[in-house]
């Protein structure tokens, strides 16, 4: 699967006035495909949907987990500047 851009130019430098990150698919796949075009060798690392966490649901995970990414909705009203 191709990325829709390129990582290395949708990014401009952190702090410049055009600073701008493009949004992910909540997509386990896309972020793979995100991960690994950016130099992550494809047999180190993986994302998989993580459906609760509560301890049912993180049985089903794959272990070892290295990081958790969440993601939620993004409405101008919670926007703000870091």
């Amino acid at each position: 699967m191709a990325l829709p851009y390129s990582a290395s130019a949708s990014a401009t430098a952190p702090g410049s006035a055009g600073e701008r990150w493009p949004p992910l698919e909540s997509c386990p796949d896309v972020l793979d495909q995100f991960m690994w075009s950016l130099g992550v060798p494809e047999d180190e690392a993986e994302f998989h949907d993580v459906y609760g966490l509560d301890e049912d649901a993180l049985e089903m995970v794959p272990q070892p987990v290295v990081a958790v990414i969440l993601c939620f909705p993004d409405p101008p009203q919670v926007h703000f500047t870091l």
